[in-house]
């Protein structure tokens, strides 16, 4: 009644409908890495609302060493945007970038790492660790040069020893 081929054509006809017929698997974006979702966090512009240092040797202010400096009527700020931090101010009541990093985070550190590094260079500018709660970001940092006279990045945000080298830089999210 069938032939060879009739049977052989009725086979791949039944493979192909139940091929057809089964469902298709939902696609799943890749999960988002713990570095992409806090850089994802950070995006926007930042208010500097206080900046202390445990030694103030190269700014005029060596009576405050170890004081924070509230930086009260600032137009200082830091602007995110991708993996990019500038430094902005205003001049004459134009917003302009004073500098530029390229952020490089390490979220498997704790807590977590951040660098930034200059443009043309592999060799951070600024070594530290960021947290970030709601509208505040607490960034505290060391700088190539202190590294250079034996200092060691901030493993906390509280600045103890006086003779660190540590910046403790607190930001709040501006209002669009």
């Amino acid at each position: 009644m069938f032939s060879r081929y009739s049977f052989g054509f009725l086979i791949i006809f039944l493979i192909a409908a139940v091929a057809l017929a089964a469902p298709v698997p939902k696609y799943k974006p890749p999960k988002e890495t713990e570095a992409a979702q806090l850089l994802k966090t950070l995006q926007g512009t930042w208010d500097m609302q206080t900046m202390s240092a445990s030694l103030l040797n190269n700014l005029k202010l060596q009576q405050l060493q170890g004081r924070a400096v509230i930086l009260a009527n600032s137009t200082q700020r830091i602007r995110i945007d991708g993996d990019q931090w500038s430094y902005v101010r205003n001049v004459n009541g134009t917003e302009q970038v004073a500098t530029t990093y390229k952020m490089k985070l390490d979220t498997s550190k704790k807590p977590v790492w951040l660098d930034l590094v200059r443009e043309n260079s592999d060799t951070p500018y600024l070594q530290g660790i960021i947290t970030i709660e709601g509208d505040t970001v607490k960034f505290c940092y060391i700088t190539t040069a202190s590294v250079r006279q034996g200092a060691t990045r901030p493993d906390s945000f509280e600045i103890t020893d006086p003779n660190s080298r540590h910046v403790l830089m607190t930001l709040t999210r501006s209002n669009p």
